[in-house]
């Protein structure tokens, strides 16, 4: 067996302890996470962009051209975003709808449309029971 070697200390915290993240050197997790975070914070648009394209493989053109083509308005509930950032207070953009199993992008929606479908696995069988319900109870 053979034995254990040394393993560096993270270049920022200095430290050992925490599990080394992975492809970023020798920085720990909470290190990486925090420089990620200031990353992101900096380059919001690039940030953005970097995940339409690795995401959902759609240019930032594309995304805007869904947005204009829907009147920037969801395509289920044809609402406008009404989410906001936790820490800047502002508006959401629509997120970018894509089919779980393909990968195929369909439309753009709101954070609850978006999230609602997610929580209801995209089962037409589960929808279409809430819709019945619906009609049952608001009758």
């Amino acid at each position: 067996m053979a034995p254990e070697r040394k393993r560096k200390p993270c270049p920022v915290c200095k430290t050992t302890d925490h599990k080394l993240a992975e492809k970023k050197g020798n920085l720990c997790s909470p290190c990486a996470v925090k420089r990620s975070e200031k990353w992101m914070e900096k380059n919001k648009e690039q940030y953005r962009l970097n995940q339409l394209t690795s995401k959902y493989n759609i240019s930032k053109e594309e995304y805007l051209e869904k947005v204009g083509k829907q009147g920037n308005r969801c395509k289920i509930c044809l609402n406008h975003e009404t989410d906001r950032h936790h820490k800047s207070e502002k508006l959401k953009e629509l997120s970018v709808d894509h089919n779980h199993k393909t990968g195929v992008v369909r439309d753009l929606l709101c954070r609850k449309c978006n999230t609602a479908l997610g929580l209801l696995l995209e089962d037409v069988a589960i929808l279409q029971n809430m819709i019945n319900y619906l009609e049952q109870h608001n009758g």
